[in-house]
């Protein structure tokens, strides 16, 4: 993503690797990121936020 111009983080750059996933999505949200992942819950993780 950075390489193509985009301003892009990984998780372990700014949060706890070990970190439950909706903390995860509850600073993505706070910080205005999308969020890539290979999770196969990552439609649970969305729905529970909230987000869209």
């Amino acid at each position: 993503m950075r390489a193509a111009g985009h301003e892009a983080v990984h998780w372990s750059e700014v949060g706890d690797p070990r970190a439950p996933d909706t903390v995860l999505m509850q600073w993505a949200i706070a910080h205005g990121y999308a969020v890539f992942t290979h999770d196969l819950d990552f439609d649970t993780m969305l729905a529970l936020s909230g987000a869209d």
